[in-house]
């Protein structure tokens, strides 16, 4: 980041005196325009507006080095000599169309609408972060809690309440005092929670250690022993999904983030799909799937479970689909033995016929930060 010492900076014309917040005129910056920016080290930085919010009075600033950061335009001065930097596609490398811009507010990098995965569809881009730095966020949210070091985790072989006093609702989901997991919080069975196959007690993403994966709302599609029931070692393992289990899982997690009856195939459901395609832990059958032969896939699942699953807006199917009952999708049902603990040679030699699953291997932490920060 280019510094300039605050001292040197100095306005030759006396009819352009230094802007402030009453006399900043902040319609007449331009995206592209070479800045100087005031920080809080008394010093101005050289760099160039790569976004404008003039309802909120700040800009996206990129300096030289790469990093970016949002500052008030009041603090934004205006070279006596005004030079612009011309914003290329992050994709295709080639110059961007105001109108067809569409400008990340955490990294700074510029797409067109069409060349960003997904295309972009919303028409008000001002505030619009791109699925690259939306994955990474992921990313770290879930790096946070379940470190990708290889510090030992102390084993937790006894939860701080007893177990058997709790009073369950018909369905074990919901008991009576509203406490959940190793650390005896509260919480939701459907929002990012694992419910323990033995125990049948439910755990919090951000407290089951051996996720790899992010988990999505009404996710039940594992194989779970918690260090209690496991002589103080996880157990997690994915059970494959079909392509109906797929696209209830996202139509579920779409009308929990976006509540509406039906959505659009191709404005909605695919692009939710492609965004977080590699979050999900699919199994390779669906994982490989190239993007163009995704749609087929999943109309075929939309019509094959209107009795069950899916319903269609109108009287006849058409591009607009939902959820017949707001619900997650039903994962398969087993049992596992009373023999402790589970490993993945007793599950997978032992096991793997008698329970009837399809069980997924246990997933590499590199590998999936992989497919994620290069869209694989």
């Amino acid at each position: 980041m280019l510094q300039i010492k605050k001292e040197s900076v100095k306005r030759e014309s006396p009819e352009a005196p230094t802007p402030d917040s009453t006399t900043v005129e902040s319609k007449s910056y331009v995206c592209g325009e070479e800045v100087l920016v005031h920080l809080n080290d008394e010093r101005f930085y050289l760099g160039f507006l790569a976004k404008l919010r003039f309802k909120e009075s700040k800009c996206l600033v990129k300096f030289g080095d790469n990093t970016v950061k949002w500052v008030a335009l009041k603090n934004v001065t205006r070279m006596t000599c005004t030079s612009t930097t011309t914003q290329f596609c992050h994709v295709c490398n080639i110059d961007t169309m105001p109108e067809d811009i569409c400008v990340c507010d955490i990294c700074a990098n510029a797409y067109h609408r069409k060349c960003h995965k997904p295309e972009v569809s919303v028409v008000d881009t001002t505030v619009w972060a791109c699925s690259l730095c939306k994955e990474k966020q992921r990313i770290n949210r879930l790096q946070a809690v379940n470190s990708v070091s290889s510090t030992v985790v102390p084993k937790i072989i006894k939860l701080p309440y007893d177990l058997n006093s709790l009073q369950w609702d018909i369905h074990h989901r919901i008991n009576n005092l509203g406490i959940y997991c190793y650390c005896g919080g509260s919480g939701d069975w459907f929002i990012n929670m694992l419910q323990c196959c033995k125990c049948l007690q439910w755990f919090h993403e951000k407290c089951v250690k051996s996720l790899v994966y992010p988990l999505y709302l009404g996710d039940r599609f594992y194989v779970y022993l918690c260090s209690v029931c496991n002589e103080g070692t996880e157990f997690v393992r994915r059970i494959e999904m079909n392509w109906s289990d797929l696209v209830h899982l996202a139509l579920f997690n779409m009308t929990a983030y976006k509540p509406q009856k039906y959505y659009d195939v191709d404005m909605n459901i695919l692009p939710y799909l492609d965004n977080h395609w590699n979050s999900m832990y699919l199994p390779p059958k669906i994982l490989n799937v190239p993007v163009d032969d995704r749609k087929v896939y999943v109309v075929n699942a939309l019509l094959k479970d209107t009795n069950q699953r899916f319903e269609y807006q109108g009287k006849k199917p058409t591009n607009m689909w939902g959820l017949r009952l707001k619900l997650p999708p039903k994962p398969p049902r087993f049992s596992l033995p009373t023999q402790v603990p589970i490993n993945e040679n007793l599950l997978h030699h032992q096991l793997r016929n008698k329970l009837n699953l399809n069980i997924l291997p246990p997933p590499k932490k590199y590998l999936y930060l992989c497919l994620i920060l290069f869209d694989f």
